[in-house]
């Protein structure tokens, strides 16, 4: 059901090993509350030499993205069945200034600045094309920002008017962040080609939704890391908007290159999603298919802006 783009690490000898402090203990500053922690596993250290892995964005910096995003859904109620989509659609998003916390951890504000409607769309009727003009409105009132600690795990975050988008773009939006934007680094010392996996449990449009990521560390040059991207997501009957949800699964496939000294990597990734709902007054479940692309990636060449000082990288300003 999506396709999309993002992911890590750093090298050691095996015979120093370094000593590391996982990040706990109380936020001092007035916000938000503190976010539940995803549980990470190192499921194959990999080779050595072995190192725990760190983001290091500097103070300052502001990185712009794309987000590209196409989805087509198949509904099958009975023996009539409907189907409907999202033609490609990208979204530019300005991620900073970075701004260093009382806890060392990153804030990093958010906002997306541009929608566009990709070429496949010129197609669409003047009644199709508003409303999904009207569906990708509220992506612009968005506002908010993020706290990030170097092992990349999201400790803090406030946004606004995100309860104005669909249920499907903020369901698109969710799995984008969880699975492909914020990539956590596990506690332990790795090495090439070393496997962890992130759990979480978090709600996705009323659903309570339980994900599992899996990261492979496939190749590092310098601060740059490849990794390929696994995941699965499940839930538990239950209700949902005068529904039952009886059965809920979704697949996700993707890579990522990370950059240890960015916010963001180049992610991309395809996902299939498969739901069975029974509807409160109706005995006859409705099962829904969809399947999604995605990819996330710096905005071309632009200036960069690390504090005072200036110079150019592809994604920063």
């Amino acid at each position: 059901m999506t396709r999309v783009a993002c992911l890590v690490f750093l090298l050691l000898a095996l015979s120093c090993r370094e000593a590391f402090t996982p990040q706990t203990g109380p936020e001092v500053a007035a916000g938000p509350p503190l976010r539940v922690l995803p549980t990470i596993r190192v499921l194959d250290p990999g080779m050595p030499p072995l190192r725990p892995i760190r983001y290091a964005v500097p103070s300052g910096q502001v990185e712009r993205l794309h987000v590209e995003l196409a989805m087509a859904r198949a509904v099958q109620k009975g023996a009539q069945g409907t189907a409907s989509g999202l033609p490609p659609v990208q979204l530019e998003v300005r991620i900073g200034p970075a701004e260093p916390t009382q806890r060392t951890w990153v804030r990093q504000p958010v906002q997306i600045t541009k929608v566009r409607v990709g070429e496949s769309a010129e197609g669409l009727s003047p009644p199709a094309r508003e409303h999904l003009e009207r569906q990708l409105a509220p992506l612009f009132r968005i506002r908010g920002w993020s706290e990030m600690d170097d092992q990349g795990r999201i400790r803090r975050s406030d946004f606004q008017a995100i309860g104005d988008v669909s249920p499907r773009l903020r369901a698109m939006l969710g799995n984008i962040r969880t699975a492909l934007i914020s990539i956590p680094f596990p506690d332990e010392p790795i090495g090439l080609r070393a496997r962890w996996e992130v759990e979480r449990r978090f709600e996705v449009s009323g659903v309570f939704v339980d994900q599992v990521v899996t990261y492979n560390l496939l190749e590092r040059q310098g601060e740059s890391l490849r990794l390929q991207i696994t995941a699965r997501q499940s839930a538990q009957p239950q209700s949902v908007d005068g529904a039952r949800l009886e059965a809920y699964e979704s697949s996700v496939i993707g890579s990522s290159t990370v950059r240890l000294d960015y916010f963001v990597p180049f992610s991309e990734a395809e996902a299939t999603t498969r739901m069975r709902l029974t509807e409160a007054t109706e005995g006859e479940p409705t099962r829904v298919e969809t399947r999604t692309a995605v990819r996330v990636y710096p905005l071309g060449d632009s200036e960069s802006d690390r504090g005072a000082g200036s110079g150019s990288g592809g994604g920063r300003e």
